[in-house]
């Protein structure tokens, strides 16, 4: 199964929110209706039979031997065929089925002997009950097994809908039976069943290959089953620890305090499982994102969409249980309960999906081992307290030692924390202080909802903290190596006028879903933006082409018509095709509406079914569709997730260099770097192996002052330099140094050169370029020149590669990185910072050993090497 899209994860974190949350709900409405029921029917005996027999379905789970997490885990291995696939999902069934029929054979075993109903003080139809109970559940977990696939392609939510219409049909099916005066075990019975029935529907829709998967179960050995049923001894620990420290402690107390005990703290339980689910929905998506997902960016990103939701989620229902659980009291119990005893609660719950988090991280990243350890070891210390103090205890006691039990899993937090590349700090404690803002907020509108105490005031409460929950939670998240500068209304820009423009476009379709990958025929894949990008680009859209050609699928490459001439000397296909409307947002002046129109037009006498953009924005996007594209897969940081099918991977600020790797990782075909040696043809003889001087930008905040470049070429009289860029970007204050420069006898003047090939040809040929931030430096990179490039206002760890040019760059301005566009500190203007002396000597460096170099100049005395600043922009 191939792994779910990234902004599909988002999606469905957002579903799962949204199902977990009636589902918690619904349990919790039916208790509130069903308990006073109940106890009126049955007395508080009977009831806590009842809670017994719920929390035996919970500790069934033990039976699930990791099989379910591991099923998900391999079904989104994006290396693993289909066959494989099918082959470890009949086995994980199978293993389940052993396991599960021996785990009933026992429990009917020890019933039939009345152990149950002995060690637990029930009555005596305890020991068939909780056979029930046991039975229905391994059926139910049977089921969910089968469904795996569903919930390994991102449909986790399905599953959570037939989970949500099984708890509304059975308290439907319970109250009717109470007002009949059914028994326990009826009752149970009935329950149980009508949780599992919906689950049927879904087997069609399993994608279970039904042929292929009999066949793989027909042909396992006991070995491999018994195998199978080690590999998750970890993910076991990890199961049977939460359920210990859950409703585990329900059998507990009720050996230790009785069954009356045991049922007040399962409905204390119930109302913290309403926390901890909001956790497992986020929890559960986790699992399968991260072991899913091939780079530490993308894990590090899923994770913490993940946790900010559990976060802001469990923090919000902590608040309200500290106000208002005391009603629900009321309702169940006839009685008060203390807002000590709901703040208790809401920390349980808080507890307990910080413990899922911490769970699901582990086995995401294919590391259970720590999380299993420190769950082991705080469920043995509480069953050793609550021993300890038998005579002496209280459901309200043991709530606080089983939520402090959770101080051992820091240890397995650290380790998710390094596996992120990130601290202990970043990752687990920032998301809680950036919600302490909202937190104080909620703390604010329940009390006043507590101390008007309406009906009114708590739906206001309510709604107010689903609103600052969901504000909380679905704003544009920021990786932890982006300044909150770096983006505006969540897209990868700091000029509002541009977010404004994406915001616009994005609201055609505002909640477009995201869709799988596929590939289609014919195929369009386009780089439209500056020179630089596309030299960027040029590996993978050589390797979408030689992946086309490879599926059979008729691949076009669509680029500037300026830049047609390098697509035809790769041998492509070649579109011409110009995003003019990007040209209209930096100059107005600039829009030629026919050239536009054309270029549409053009496009649009083979519309192609799919459409790969590399550049990536609002604009590109809405000029595509008008082109006629009918899927269309590009990043949507920039806007245009309105047109986009398949968003490709990409988040804000990172390196452009590392991203061809991702969206070929993701589209499922290689970069072909070969490609740049079909750009180079004989270059003349004044211009070969000279340096390369490109010391003009569009931007001139971009630009090292003129008069630096003039004392580097004086630094080396003997060397040939080739100085390049556009006249019409030199300042009038600096035409005069430009001239002095150019009269040096060592110079040769190509100033605007007549087209992009011209450009390249210098570059390729040069024996070490130096040049600001634009194109040069890239197509240097591209054919691995050494030399330096001088960084201004945008920042290096975006449009730079460590294996390239030198970087210089100073960070010492407070407003770096910074829209290029205008300077806020012209006074301390940072290219002005950057000192000619070190680049000299780089440049010295890279010339020494070469022949052209040691033949014209002399060395006097040892040539320092300066390390380049890589301090992160964001520490500044």
């Amino acid at each position: 199964m191939a792994k779910v899209p990234p902004y599909h994860q988002d999606r469905e974190f957002f579903l799962n929110h949204v199902w977990e949350s009636l589902n918690s709900g619904a349990k919790i409405l039916f208790f509130a209706i069903a308990t006073p029921l109940m106890l009126s029917a049955w007395g508080a005996e009977r009831f806590g039979l009842f809670a017994v027999a719920n929390s035996c379905v919970a500790m069934m789970a033990i039976v699930d031997l990791g099989l379910r997490m591991l099923t998900r885990v391999g079904l989104t291995n994006p290396e693993s065929s289909e066959d494989s696939k099918i082959r470890l999902h009949a086995l994980h069934v199978a293993a389940f089925s052993i396991a599960s029929f021996g785990t009933i054979g026992v429990v009917a075993l020890l019933s039939l002997a009345g152990c149950w109903h002995r060690w637990l003080q029930l009555p005596p139809t305890g020991d068939l009950i909780i056979v029930i109970a046991a039975a229905f559940t391994a059926v139910t977990m049977w089921l969910q097994l089968l469904l795996e696939r569903i919930a390994a392609a991102g449909r986790l939510s399905r599953i959570k809908v037939a989970l949500f219409v099984g708890n509304f049909a059975a308290a439907v099916v319970v109250v009717a039976l109470l007002r009949s005066g059914a028994s326990v075990a009826i009752v149970t019975a009935a329950y149980f069943g009508a949780l599992a029935f919906p689950l049927l529907f879904l087997l069609p829709r399993a994608n279970l290959h039904l042929r292929l998967f009999v066949r793989a179960l027909v042909r396992l050995r006991l070995s491999e089953i018994l195998a199978a049923l080690h590999v998750g001894r970890w993910i076991n620990v990890i199961t049977c620890s939460w359920l210990f420290q859950s409703y585990g402690l329900v059998f507990l107390i009720s050996w230790v305090l009785g069954p009356a005990a045991a049922g007040t703290f399962f409905l204390y339980l119930k109302l913290s499982e309403l926390l901890t689910v909001l956790g497992a929905s986020t929890s559960e998506p986790t699992i399968a994102a991260l072991a899913g997902t091939p780079t530490a960016l993308d894990r590090r990103r899923h994770f913490a969409t993940g946790y900010r939701s559990a976060v802001a989620l469990c923090l919000t229902g902590a608040v309200a249980y500290t106000f208002f659980s005391g009603d629900l009291f009321r309702i169940w119990l006839h009685r008060p309960l203390g807002n000590w005893t709901g703040l208790l609660i809401g920390i349980f719950g808080v507890v307990a999906g910080f413990s899922r988090m911490v769970s699901a991280g582990s086995v995401g990243l294919a590391k259970p081992r720590p999380a299993a350890l420190g769950l082991l070891v705080g469920a043995g210390i509480i069953a050793g307290t609550i021993i300890a103090v038998r005579g002496r205890g209280s459901p309200e006691l043991i709530l606080a030692i089983t939520a402090g039990a959770a101080l051992f899993l820091l240890p397995a937090a650290g380790i998710i924390a390094r596996d992120l590349g990130s601290t202990f700090a970043q990752i687990w404690l920032h998301p809680v202080l950036r919600f302490t803002p909202q937190l104080f907020l909620l703390i604010v509108v329940w009390w006043i909802g507590s101390v008007i105490d309406t009906a009114l005031s708590f739906a206001s409460a309510v709604a107010i903290s689903a609103v600052i929950c969901a504000v909380h939670i679905f704003r544009p998240a920021l990786n932890s190596h982006v300044c909150a500068r770096d983006s505006l209304l969540g897209y990868d820009t700091r000029s509002w006028r541009s977010a404004l423009a994406m915001k616009v476009v994005d609201l055609i379709r505002p909640l477009r879903p995201a869709e799988q990958f596929a590939w289609a025929t014919p195929c369009v894949v386009s780089s439209v933006a500056g020179l630089g990008d596309l030299f960027i680009h040029l590996p993978l859209i050589a390797g979408i082409v030689n992946e086309g050609r490879r599926r059979g699928i008729d691949v076009r490459v669509a680029l500037r018509p300026a830049h047609r001439e390098i697509g035809r000397a790769c041998g492509w296909n070649i579109l011409p095709f110009d995003n003019a409307l990007e040209d209209f947002f930096k100059n107005p002046s600039a829009l030629r509406p026919f050239r536009l129109w054309r270029r549409i037009c053009e496009a649009r006498t083979t519309k192609p079914n799919l459409w790969i953009d590399l550049t990536g924005s609002a604009i590109s996007a809405l000029a595509i569709k008008c082109a006629g594209a009918k899927k269309v897969a590009a990043r949507i940081t920039r806007g245009g997730r309105s047109l986009v099918n398949y968003p490709l991977p990409h988040t804000i600020r990172e390196s452009e260099y590392d991203n061809i790797f991702r969206v070929a990782a993701h589209i499922g075909c290689k970069p072909d770097r070969s490609v740049f040696s079909k750009l180079l043809v004989e270059q003349d003889r004044e211009t070969t192996d000279a340096v390369v001087l490109c010391v003009t930008t569009a931007s001139r905040w971009k630009n090292w002052p003129l008069a630096n470049f003039l004392q580097l070429i004086d630094r080396f009289p003997m060397l040939r330099f080739v100085v390049m860029g556009l006249k019409r970007e030199i300042l009038t204050e600096e035409k005069p140094l430009l001239a002095e420069l150019l009269a040096r006898p060592n110079v040769l003047d190509r100033f605007d050169t007549p087209n992009a090939m011209h450009l390249v040809q210098l570059i390729g040929h040069a024996s070490a370029v130096i040049t600001n931030d634009t194109s040069a430096a890239h197509i240097a990179n591209a054919f691995e020149k050494p030399g330096a490039v001088l960084f201004g206002p945008v920042s290096p760890e975006t449009f730079a590669t460590p294996n390239g040019l030198r970087i210089f760059v100073d960070r010492s301005c407070p407003f770096h990185p910074c829209v290029q566009w205008t300077c806020h500190n012209q006074e301390n203007w940072c290219m002005r910072k950057i000192p000619v002396e070190p680049v000299a000597d780089h440049l010295a460096t890279v010339l020494q050993a070469t022949a052209t170099y040691a033949a014209t100049a002399i060395l006097a005395g040892t040539v320092p090497v300066i390390e380049s600043s890589r301090a992160s922009h964001c520490s500044r």
